[in-house]
């Protein structure tokens, strides 16, 4: 059913943070949420639990714009919930920024992803020793919630590596205006930049990376990007976005009216997509299952895996035929809690 092809991807070695970076592309976040309650058995409590604190706005943000990832923060132990859903508030609020490129001047846009630059790089300093604490009141940016959530991550976190943040921001920026992706590499790029990133920094949390570790992020958050962009394909539609990348569309002649219609023209190309996809989850799990010293703190993280694999099963289960109720948010809650309390693979 699937079709596999050989990959290859050159990981870069973990280096310091001055590092040159060139990596690109990025992709909108969802906001669709679970119709179901299910309820786990894990501590009720949150980061800070009040309305007026950062850590509380940061985890309210993922709860309505990243649900899966919200999901995985309620099963991480205690210790990491805050730091974790600080990485996810910065990643939710600079990916909202590309919605704004529709509404208003691109210089005024690129402008905010300045200030999230800037304010990572004032986070660095306040580790650094650069800013004191009595400084803080003279910058604008500490009196965000996700800035002040993700400056105590950082402060809290000593194998945070900057350049990873770097990525995510160079991504953004790069994908400004861009209505689709030129090819299905870009996708794969994009996907390796942002989601590969992200995982890095979660999994940061608890230890510091490793060159095998890296692999596997990789190819796992290209199974997550490739998934998310089939899994909201109508939504991007309604941005004015098309998901399947225009080499694919102009082989199987797709538009935007095709993908709202759910019509056999777009199996072909939902294929393609969730074929390359499924490759990299597969390679994921496979490198998964060989490394030693993975521990299960950072298995944790790599939860978020679950989300891609429902995709790709239920693509399978209905011939890849595209439909309003593959939303697949219906058992994901239930496998993210089972696959935390078992010894396999996450996903």
């Amino acid at each position: 059913m699937w079709a596999r092809r050989a990959f290859t991807t050159v990981v870069p070695k973990r280096v310091p943070n001055t590092a040159p970076y060139n990596y690109a592309l990025a992709t909108p976040c969802g906001n669709k949420q679970s119709p179901k309650a299910v309820t786990f058995r894990c501590s009720s409590s949150f980061p800070e639990n009040n309305l007026e604190s950062p850590d509380y706005h940061c985890t309210s943000l993922v709860k309505t714009s990243d649900h899966p990832a919200y999901l995985t923060g309620l099963l991480l132990p205690q210790s990491h919930r805050s730091s974790f859903f600080a990485l996810r508030a910065f990643n939710v609020s600079t990916g909202m920024i590309k919605d704004l490129t529709k509404r208003g001047n691109e210089d005024v846009v690129k402008s905010k992803l300045d200030w999230w630059r800037e304010g990572v790089s004032l986070c660095y300093d306040v580790k650094d020793g650069v800013i004191g604490e009595e400084e803080l009141e003279n910058y604008s940016h500490f009196r965000h919630p996700v800035i002040i959530s993700l400056k105590k991550a950082i402060l809290t976190n000593p194998y945070f590596t900057r350049r990873l943040f770097e990525i995510v921001l160079n991504s953004r920026r790069q994908t400004l205006g861009l209505p689709q992706f030129t090819t299905l590499e870009d996708l794969v790029k994009h996907s390796y930049s942002i989601y590969g990133s992200m995982l890095k920094l979660e999994c940061e949390i608890v230890e510091e990376g490793s060159d095998e570790l890296d692999l596997i992020l990789d190819h796992l958050g290209v199974a997550l990007g490739v998934a998310k962009n089939i899994k909201y394909m109508k939504q991007l539609v309604q941005v004015g976005e098309i998901a399947v990348p225009s080499d694919i569309a102009r082989e199987g002649k797709v538009d935007m009216k095709m993908i709202v219609d759910d019509g056999e023209d777009v199996k072909g190309a939902v294929f393609k997509m969730a074929c390359e996809g499924k490759e990299h989850l597969d390679q994921a799990r496979e490198k998964l299952e060989k490394v030693k010293g993975v521990g299960k703190e950072v298995e944790a993280f790599l939860i978020e895996g679950l989300e891609a694999k429902r995709v790709y099963e239920n693509l399978e289960k209905n011939d890849f035929l595209y439909s309003e109720s593959e939303q697949f948010w219906d058992s994901l809650p239930v496998r993210m809690a089972r696959g935390r309390l078992t010894r396999s693979t996450p996903f």
